[in-house]
């Protein structure tokens, strides 16, 4: 299966059931802005180039260990699972933005 092309302006219409956070971090994910309206997202304008899944892990991790915190003491922190933090320093998945703020205000560095 393909990734979906995103592209400015483009309109994605949500449904009782979507998963409207996971469309939020595609689209920025790829660099652009997200719009969330009642039954859509709209896709704005793309701000910078988008940064691959490795680097995004690594620079999690790095910013965890120079905090001197183990990955226990962030979970306890921002109240996720260990195995949650885990994904993300390896570049499974990536934090919902309530959590990226967390981890932001946790770290004192913008992720």
């Amino acid at each position: 299966m393909s990734e979906p092309t995103i592209y400015e302006g483009l309109v994605i219409h949500t449904f009782k059931d979507t998963d409207v956070d996971a469309y939020v971090r595609m689209i920025r994910d790829e660099g652009f802005k997200c719009y969330v309206r009642t039954d859509y997202l709209i896709v704005g304008e793309k701000l910078y180039n988008p940064v691959n899944k490795e680097e995004r892990a690594r620079r999690l991790r790095q910013a965890r260990k120079l905090n001197g915190l183990t990955r226990k003491q962030v979970s306890e922190q921002i109240n996720v699972k260990e195995e949650t933090i885990r994904s993300w320093e390896l570049g499974r998945t990536y934090p919902i933005e309530r959590n990226l703020r967390k981890l932001r205000d946790l770290y004192r560095v913008d992720l």
